[in-house]
């Protein structure tokens, strides 16, 4: 686990930026932005799904 790590601990902290973007878009009271906020919906699960094929693979 700790070799494979380094491998997708770069994907926690991207989605740990992904989910700042979509809490503050989220709560602006004006959003025109809909096709930003579905991109960063798409983004956030593509790395939730990397996260889970990493620790698949760890065995």
């Amino acid at each position: 686990m700790e070799i494979r790590g380094g491998y997708y601990e770069p994907l926690h902290y991207l989605q740990i930026e992904l989910l700042d973007k979509i809490r503050k878009e989220g709560s602006s009271e004006y959003n025109d932005n809909d096709n930003d906020t579905a991109t960063l919906e798409m983004t956030i699960m593509v790395t939730i799904t990397g996260v889970a094929i990493a620790l698949r693979n760890t065995g």
